[in-house]
């Protein structure tokens, strides 16, 4: 854990968060919105940018040490795969930590030059399969918390059922893994009067996308 007090730590990990790129105004832009595979001198431009990110940071006396620490540690792997420094555990900073974790989440559901924004429940499947591999992507603990708050399948998700009927989620009373279905369409057939149904139980028809 970090020893701040409540407030502090929700200052450092908004502020660091909110930085946490910083570094790639470093990066010319042309790399950064490459749409095919990266060479060998584009891959080592990007990943110097959390070190870069931290040097232009460090020096302003209004962000506190901890805050520059999601800038620097955000690209870091539990198991010691990341970069820049291959750091491992503990080694990586708390926040740094937490921010891995969030920068994967968002970088998957937003839309890159070379691919459309995924569902919550593809880039938490893809997460999970990050973690369940041998080397671990993120911290356990941390996962697991994140896991318990964002929701797979969040409220406005346009969702198919494996009865072929489609609809929006409207509702996560019964937990976020079994949401309310309004069903609006049977197919492409839109229906006259929607309905409601839980979905992903042993009565209700589970989601397939």
């Amino acid at each position: 854990s970090v020893n701040l007090s409540a407030e502090e730590f929700l200052e450092h990990l908004g502020m660091g968060t909110l930085l946490h790129d910083i570094g790639n105004w470093s990066i010319p832009q042309e790399t950064l919105e490459n749409r095919e595979e990266l060479n060998q001198i584009e891959w080592e431009a990007i990943k110097e940018h959390p070190t870069l990110g931290y040097e232009m940071l460090k020096d302003f006396e209004e962000i506190p040490r901890g805050a520059l620490m999601p800038a620097l540690h955000h690209h870091e792997r539990y198991s010691g795969q990341g970069y820049p420094k291959g750091r491992s555990g503990d080694d990586i900073h708390f926040l740094g930590r937490v921010a891995a974790i969030c920068d994967v989440y968002t970088a998957l559901t937003s839309e890159r030059p070379y691919r459309i924004e995924l569902t919550p429940n593809r880039a938490i499947g893809i997460m999970k399969n990050m973690q369940n591999a041998e080397e671990q992507a993120f911290d356990p603990d941390l996962m697991d918390k994140f896991l318990d708050i964002i929701p797979p399948y969040p409220i406005g998700q346009d969702v198919v059922l494996d009865n072929g009927k489609r609809g929006v989620v409207s509702d996560l009373q019964r937990g976020f893994h079994k949401p309310t279905v309004r069903v609006l369409f049977d197919g492409t057939q839109k229906l006259d009067d929607y309905y409601e149904i839980v979905a992903n139980t042993d009565q209700g028809p589970e989601i397939v996308n």
